[in-house]
């Protein structure tokens, strides 16, 4: 699944944690969740709380369709702590 985020130009909390449960969420059915467009500050926000390390992103839609496809067994299934979204309230105040 490949999400297009060429029109959003920033993500808050509530934005990151659908983000992550929908990461979660196609996990578990096997599928593969991409991020497309990514701007500058959401990518900066993906470094900033690790979560880069997570998701595949792609500076275009037409790029992750033709990205390769991540192995199960070749790429292990990262572990999503709470700290993220720990530092993310402790960042903006929330």
């Amino acid at each position: 699944m490949i999400v297009n985020l060429a029109r959003v130009r920033s993500v808050d909390l509530a934005g990151i944690n659908a983000l992550v449960e929908s990461y979660r969420a196609m996990r578990e059915a096997g599928v593969e969740l991409r991020l497309a467009a990514v701007s500058r500050r959401i990518h900066d926000l993906l470094v900033i709380t690790r979560l880069l390390t997570v998701f595949d992103t792609f500076d275009t839609v037409e790029e992750a369709i033709d990205g390769p496809i991540a192995a199960a067994t070749r790429v292990p299934e990262p572990a999503l702590s709470p700290w993220p979204l720990g530092m993310l309230k402790r960042v903006l105040g929330a």
